[in-house]
């Protein structure tokens, strides 16, 4: 097998364990995939190293038995020699040498096969060998790329359980953020019924107000009848004195405020039945049109004159305000800016300003020098249908269909 790497260690978290051993598992089986072809190659080299072996080692044997075979074969020419001089039996020794000789060609031809078998193993092996060393690396490509295999396991180990540690904070921070979640919805759910019973106190307050409002509008039209009552009581009174003077021409002061407050107090209302009196004023109506000009697009709202009555404003249903020259009817200016229609309009006393309220609630000011929009007045919640500046041009009046008056400091 091979060494484990440096610094490496045995994992022993219970997530990493089993992703470990199927990664050992699928690097075995390659292994096994890759190495089988080369196993009957090396069974092959392994019996041919044997066999070869073997034939050496016969091949050892022959020379051996050669060599004992010569040496007899020269003990038997020495022999033959001798014989031969000695004139002794030849038949036998010629039988024993063609014997001999017969063996040493037998020993000689097997020993000519173990080297022509010896040179063909010889062969073969050199090619064995040739592709055992490349088997051989191949096998260290493997152990190489199973080292490298080995250290990215290890990687990813530690990567896993780095992000296992990381996943176990965020899990951690996520409960917390749940926690102050849950808290932040109850937060929410408790100011939203604070607002629905802030909206309901609202609500009862604007009914109250408008109710207080009313009430007031009441008082403030009856105080505005009796008042009118009370002058026309006083104007019934002066006529009533007028009218004595003219009958009694004579009468002593005190009894001016005597009996004769005390007839108009009762019998007013006779005496100028009596007499028949009525009050009224002087009026000329117009009896032909001067000059007719088409001031606007649309209907046109209110109107207006300067203090000189040189100059004239319109106010129209087409959201513009129009400053005139009253003497030849031309049109010196157009104010925009209403995004509804404007309902009333005013010059400043001083004739540098120009008002004009509108439907969306708001009052403008327009420079009649610059023709823009100076100031905006916003604050009443209902349309505004009268405005007017003050005498000294530094607060404006107003009325809106909210059934307020309001005060505007410049």
């Amino acid at each position: 097998g091979m060494a484990a790497p440096k610094g490496w260690r045995q994992p022993t978290h219970p997530d990493v364990v089993p992703a470990r051993n199927a990664v050992l598992r699928s690097l075995r089986t390659r292994n096994s995939i890759e190495t089988w072809p080369f196993v009957a190659l090396v069974d092959a080299q392994t019996a041919l190293v044997t066999r070869s072996t073997a034939l050496m080692n016969e091949n050892k044997r022959l020379k051996s038995d050669l060599t004992m075979v010569q040496q007899e074969n020269s003990m038997l020419r020495q022999e033959n020699t001798l014989m031969k001089q000695s004139g002794g039996n030849s038949v036998l020794a010629n039988e024993k040498i063609a014997q001999l000789q017969a063996k040493l060609e037998k020993v000689q031809e097997e020993l000519t096969h173990n080297y022509k078998t010896q040179s063909g193993d010889k062969d073969e092996i050199l090619t064995l060998s040739k592709e055992l060393q490349y088997t051989k690396g191949l096998l260290v490509t493997l152990q190489n790329d199973l080292a490298s295999c080995t250290t990215a396991l290890h990687n990813c180990e530690r990567d896993l359980m780095n992000t296992q540690t990381r996943l176990g904070d965020a899990s951690a921070s996520l409960e917390v953020s749940g926690q102050e979640l849950k808290l932040r919805q109850d937060e929410i759910d408790r100011l939203r019924e604070a607002l629905r019973n802030s909206e309901n106190e609202c609500r009862q307050l604007t009914t109250r107000y408008l109710e207080l409002k009313e009430k007031e509008a009441e008082r403030m039209n009856e105080i505005a009848q009796m008042y009118e009552d009370a002058r026309a009581l006083k104007a019934s009174a002066e006529l009533l004195r007028q009218a004595r003077d003219e009958v009694m021409p004579g009468a002593e002061p005190g009894e001016e405020e005597g009996g004769g407050g005390a007839a108009a107090a009762i019998g007013g209302d006779e005496l100028i039945g009596g007499h028949d009196m009525k009050l009224g004023f002087t009026c000329k109506l117009p009896s032909s049109v001067k000059k007719n000009i088409v001031a606007h697009s649309a209907e046109v709202h209110t109107i207006a004159h300067n203090s000189t009555g040189a100059m004239l404003l319109t106010g129209s249903e087409d959201r513009t305000v129009k400053l005139w020259d009253s003497r030849s009817g031309c049109v010196l200016a157009t104010f925009m800016g209403a995004v509804q229609a404007v309902m009333c309009v005013d010059f400043s006393s001083e004739g540098t300003y120009a008002l004009g309220t509108s439907n969306d609630n708001a009052i403008r000011l327009w420079g009649l020098k610059t023709g823009r929009v100076q100031h905006t007045l916003t604050g009443h919640m209902g349309k505004i249908y009268s405005a007017k500046f003050t005498a000294d041009s530094l607060k404006v009046v107003s009325g809106s269909y909210d059934r307020t008056l309001r005060v505007w400091d410049l």
